[in-house]
């Protein structure tokens, strides 16, 4: 069995995640003048709640780099920061996650429940799921004007800032026809994809998580509270940056020690590890400094080496490391560890820090409010391949039907033991004289390749291969349309491959002539045989 597919996929012309893998930067080049006055209009065009002191903030009055990535995206990056737009190479221009945090209501928005985030984010590699309606909140006032190919921000509830980016698959006719099913949201660019490491795999509040994204109601980063001062007074951002500055320095151990936790609770997760140390300290480490901090430097700490850091950690069983040839690897996280739990990025709440620790088994949700709806329940079903179709099938299942593990199993079960182990007890002597004899049962595959003209041993041994595979009938072995290469790579030799693939076509000729019979006389063999009634190999039989 295989997963299924989604039941709707992208529009021609579109690519979920175009960020989904690593990318490198093939091109670069300055706009115009004319063109970055271009961009400008068409992004407070479509964008209406981006006001031009808005859009000022995060463009500056600098130049604006385009580069052009490996995966056909075009990042817009004003000066030395972070990408501000992309274009996903079919066209549409979308804000990053960093403009985003600065600005969360530029754009319309949909709302999902905290461990739906789990399934948007990227994991082991993989791009991340799109949207799914059933996992969307739907407000009082509804979902606002809904158009296909509208683009839209996904966040969670109860945590203001967006954690992704990307377009509609659905209108409003669409819902009101088939509910809130199936595939909502194509999402372009996603918090833990290549953009947002490639720009500098910052976060914007505590909610922010390895793993998943939840309600906060910590503090914005130094760059949100920015762009919100931007339509305030020069003396209330000057009162604002004073009281930034006012925040006292770490020690460099302790910024040492805050940034390590800082790193495992937001950025490292597990299917990032085995990681070098160095790794660790340059994409990890690094980014989780404060804003206001002095730069994270391991040699001005008393561990003078990042090395000597990390094995300190491993002594405290924080983490487990293995060194070969003076390279140091972090092999796992004991996120179950006292100071583990016990730390707090600066600037959480202490509603959110009690709510990620259940009372009394009470839910997380529960404590912090009262969701409209439930969250969706995410269960995996399995769909029957090509192989094993026709076993279900035999079994009173429709072929297109959806069956979760135990239910495939229990499938299974029933088919060894109606099919395969036979009947429970023998019937009694006077209710097998009055029943009507019982039609031949169909050969077992050991039976068949032995009746091809397969010497026994080697039956045996090509029926346990082919059982292996999946091919445990020669009905299921017909319904796999296998070609003699097939039957070869499935274990048997040339010769007994050529063997069974006649005698699954039924074809005498070539069932003689694969047995080794002299082409001339096959051709006579078979007319004479045929002449008899004997026109196939089951008729043979």
């Amino acid at each position: 069995p295989h997963p299924p597919r989604s039941a709707r996929s992208p529009q021609p012309g579109s690519m979920s995640n175009v960020f989904k893998g690593e990318f490198k930067v093939t091109t670069q080049s300055l706009m115009g003048k004319a063109d970055v006055k271009k961009l400008r209009s068409s992004l407070q065009a479509e964008f209406p709640e981006l006001t031009k002191k808005a859009l000022d903030g995060i463009l500056g009055k600098e130049e604006v780099g385009v580069l052009k990535c490996s995966n056909g995206s075009t990042l817009y990056v004003p000066g030395d920061g972070p990408a501000a737009f992309f274009d996903d190479g079919f066209g549409g221009v979308y804000p990053t996650l960093t403009t985003l945090w600065r600005i969360p209501d530029m754009m319309p928005e949909l709302v999902t429940h905290a461990p739906v985030s789990k399934f948007l984010l990227p994991k082991d590699r993989s791009a991340g799921a799109d949207m799914m309606l059933p996992g969307v909140i739907v407000p009082p006032e509804g979902l606002g004007p809904l158009e296909l190919g509208q683009k839209r921000c996904i966040r969670v509830e109860g945590n203001k800032m967006p954690i992704a980016v990307g377009k509609m698959l659905v209108s409003a006719a669409d819902v009101k026809g088939s509910g809130m099913k199936g595939k909502g949201m194509e999402v372009k660019h996603v918090y833990h994809d290549s953009l947002w490491a490639y720009s500098g795999r910052k976060v914007p509040n505590d909610g922010f998580l390895a793993d998943q994204v939840v309600a906060s109601e910590g503090a914005p980063p130094a760059a949100a509270a920015a762009a919100a001062a931007a339509d305030e007074s020069d003396e209330e951002e000057a009162e604002e940056e004073e009281a930034e500055a006012e925040e006292e320095p770490m020690a460099p151990d302790e910024l040492m020690n805050y940034c390590f936790y800082a790193a495992l609770k937001t950025t490292c997760t597990d299917a990032e590890l085995p990681l070098s140390a160095d790794k660790f300290y340059s994409h990890h480490m690094q980014p989780a400094r404060p804003a206001k901090q002095p730069p994270l430097d391991a040699k001005k700490s008393s561990f003078k080496q990042i090395g000597k850091f990390i094995k300190a950690m491993h002594k405290a069983k924080a983490i487990a490391v293995r060194e070969v040839k003076n390279v140091i690897t972090i092999l796992s996280v004991d996120r179950a560890a006292k100071d583990y739990l016990a730390f707090e990025l600066r600037g959480s709440s202490r509603a959110v820090r009690a709510s990620n620790t259940p009372a009394d088994g009470g839910g997380r949700d529960e404590e912090v409010v009262a969701l409209r709806t439930k969250p969706p329940v995410v269960t995996e079903v399995w769909q029957p391949n090509s192989y094993t179709k026709p076993l279900f099938v035999e079994m009173g299942h429709d072929k297109a039907d959806y069956f979760t593990t135990q239910e495939a199993h229990a499938v299974l079960d029933r088919y060894v033991s109606e099919r395969l182990a036979g009947a429970a007890a023998a019937p009694s002597r006077s209710a097998a004289a009055a029943a009507p004899p019982a039609a031949a049962a169909p050969p077992s595959v050991e039976g068949w390749l032995a009746d091809a003209g397969i010497p026994a041993a080697r039956a045996a041994g090509y029926a346990s291969a082919l059982a292996a595979e999946g091919f445990d009938s020669v009905r299921a072995l017909r319904a796999g349309g296998l070609a003699a290469a097939d039957l070869a790579g499935l274990g048997l030799t040339q010769p007994h491959a050529a063997v069974a693939k006649a005698a699954l076509d039924g074809e005498v000729r070539a069932f003689l002539d694969a047995a080794g019979a002299p082409a001339a006389a096959a051709a006579g063999f078979a007319s004479a045989l045929a002449a008899d009634g004997f026109d196939s190999v089951r008729a043979m039989r």
